[in-house]
Order: C-alpha cells, then structure tokens, then sequence
C-alpha cells in the first residue's frame, strides 16, 4: 500500500471514519489499495458464498470497511489498512452461540516475558493476518450479509457467511477455539490461572505461549523456536509477522542480557497530539497535594447551597455563583474527560504505574 517516496508521521493523516470519507481523502489511493488487498483475502479463505436468494431470509446484516494506519516504533508508516466489518449490534440472539473470548491478562504476559529473559529464553511475536477469517462458522446458525462493502453482488444471490468476519459477536469465540485446537495439536496444556496461557514442556526444554487474539507471545528455549509458525502454516493459517519481540500491544520492548526495558512513548505521544498537548511543561508531581471533591462543579454548588442557608451569601450572589457553575458544567461537556481518562488509565496500568493514583482518583470525577 505504499506508493509514494515518502509520507509524513502517522498521527499527521487523519483516518477516514468512513468510505465517503476515504474517497475524497489525500491519501485515498493507498486506502484503495488496501481494501482490495482485504477483499483479495476474504476471497482466497473462501469467507463468503453467494447462494441463491429467497422470501425465507429475511435478516441480512449490513457490512463496511474500517480505515487505519499501521508504524513503526519511531511512528513512521508501514502500511495502509482497509479491514471489512459486519454491523454485528444487529446480529440477533438465534445467529450465535457463545461471546465470550478471554485474551491474557496484562500480568501474565509480564511475567511470562520476565521468566524468559531471566532464563535466557528467545522471545517472540507472532500474528496471525486475517486470523477471524479462519474461524468456521456453525453450519446451523446461518448468518447472511446485506452487502460486501462496496462490491457488486451478483443478481439473484445473497452473501453467507462460511467463516468469521470481524465484528460478529462471537467471532472472537470462534477465533479463540481455532488458537487453542492448534496448541493443544502441538502438545501444550492449558495452565489453569490464566486459560490464555500456555505451556509445554519436552525433552528439558520450556515454552510458553500467551495468546491475544490473533498475537501470540512465545517465549521458548526450544532449538528449534519457529515450529509453531512452521506447523500453523501447514495447517493453512497465514503467518503475518514471526520475529524477536519489539513492539506488542502497543508498547515497545527493549531486552537484552543485561536489560528488561519497556515503555509506551508512541502511545503518550498520541494521547498529546489529541489532547493538543505536545509542547505541554512536565512536572515532578502528577497531581495537586490535596485534591477535593469541592473543586468540582457538584461540590462547587453544593458549597454554595450551604452558604446560602448559613446567611453567609445573598440569593443574588449564589445566582452569581451557580451561574459560574452552569458556565463549567457546560465548558466541561466539550471536553473529552471520560475519553482521555480512559486512555490513560490503559497507560497506567501499563508502562506508567507512577500515574495510577493521579489518574484513578481523577476517575470517579
């Protein structure tokens, strides 16, 4: 998808929100590019049949493509990315089965990365490309599409799903299925703390797999590290990216034989650059010494209905006062609390722990 000499950074091209969008964007040629390559895929998988339409189905869901752009650690662009969804909020109760689809929790893939580095292990990253694409749909439970983005749908047909698309609500539960048949084919159990994880242990060698939906982290000392890739591939998956880990889930690692480093600059530069806050002053400090719920618009009219029934305000003042407070209240709905609140708080919990209470406390505001 790139066909120009050079592009500026990612955060400097907005991403269109949708098709319409896209076609009249400066960089719409390499979104072009990429949904074909999308639809080339979902072809090749065989995702999608077109059967002969009838009166008897009457519930189609509606599909669309997302737009996104994929860089590197130091934000320069790799790839244009187009990816078809289904409406799946229209999806009804007798298309699926189970949701529910767990990915490792945060600790486990710390400590996993811990033990391996400790150990001397090799640790990779390996993602699956178009991994829902993989996932076969229950034959009884036949889900048909209105539409397939903006393609042309024969005359007579309708598009049915054979396997997953992504934004079907048990998509994720199907994927999930397809990951744990094939580990457990490689001989690894399941541990019972975390069901994302996995470990298998032969011939006094150690590897252990946590799984993210379709990113697995593998940390072995096996000679032999690429057999998961090598035998998923006969298994008819497409191996999209298998190497040393570098950046996964959106944080950037840094391991050596001395060091264990890890950190989410990319991810902080993004919250500035939305928040409009690169040339921003940092402090010593996250917060103020003692922050109160006085500070806030409620306890702010609290405190003046207080006042008020002490006799230490006139009724014209608290007017004054709860109009200032109005003022705030609506300042406030324009700016994005709950939006910036919630990306740090996935930072926090992160690669910036020194900011947990800073941001939590701020939380139930």
């Amino acid at each position: 998808t790139m066909i120009r000499a050079q592009y500026p950074g990612k955060y400097a091209i907005k991403i269109p929100k949708n098709r319409k969008e896209m076609l009249k964007h400066e960089y719409a040629e390499e979104f072009k590019i990429a949904e074909e390559i999308e639809l080339e895929t979902i072809h090749d998988k065989g995702t999608i049949k077109y059967v002969e339409n009838s009166p008897e189905i009457r519930h189609k869901l509606k599909t669309r493509m997302v737009y996104d752009i994929k860089s590197d650690n130091d934000g320069n662009i790799t790839k244009f990315k187009a990816r078809l969804v289904v409406l799946g909020f229209e999806q009804r109760e007798n298309e699926y089965y189970e949701t529910y689809a767990p990915v490792s929790q945060w600790a486990t893939i710390l400590i996993l990365m811990l033990v391996g580095w400790y150990h001397g292990m090799s640790i990779y990253c390996m993602d699956f490309k178009g991994a829902y694409l993989h996932a076969e749909r229950p034959a009884d439970i036949p889900v048909y599409l209105k539409n397939v983005g903006h393609v042309e749908i024969p005359t007579g047909t309708v598009p049915l799903l054979v396997k997953s698309l992504y934004g079907l609500k048990d998509a994720g539960n199907l994927w999930r299925k397809e990951v744990h048949e094939l580990l457990i084919d490689l001989g690894f159990q399941q541990s019972k703390n975390d069901p994302c994880l996995y470990i298998r242990r032969r011939n006094g060698y150690n590897t252990y797999v946590a799984t993210w939906v379709d990113d697995l982290i593998i940390a072995t000392n096996e000679p032999n590290p690429e057999e998961i890739k090598t035998h998923s591939e006969e298994k008819g998956y497409e191996i999209s990216l298998f190497e040393k880990i570098d950046k996964y889930l959106g944080v950037r690692w840094e391991i050596s034989s001395e060091e264990f480093k890890f950190n989410q600059k990319e991810y902080i530069h993004k919250i500035l650059t939305n928040t409009n806050m690169q040339d921003c002053k940092g402090v010593r400090t996250p917060m103020n010494t003692k922050p109160s719920y006085h500070d806030t618009p409620g306890g702010k009219y609290e405190m003046i209905n207080r006042l008020l029934q002490d006799g230490e305000i006139s009724n014209n003042e608290a007017k004054k006062r709860r109009e200032e407070v109005f003022e705030e209240i609506r300042y406030m709905k324009k700016v994005p609390y709950r939006s910036v609140i919630g990306a740090l708080s996935h930072l926090a919990r992160r690669a910036r722990p020194d900011i947990q209470f800073a941001v939590f406390y701020h939380a139930r505001y």
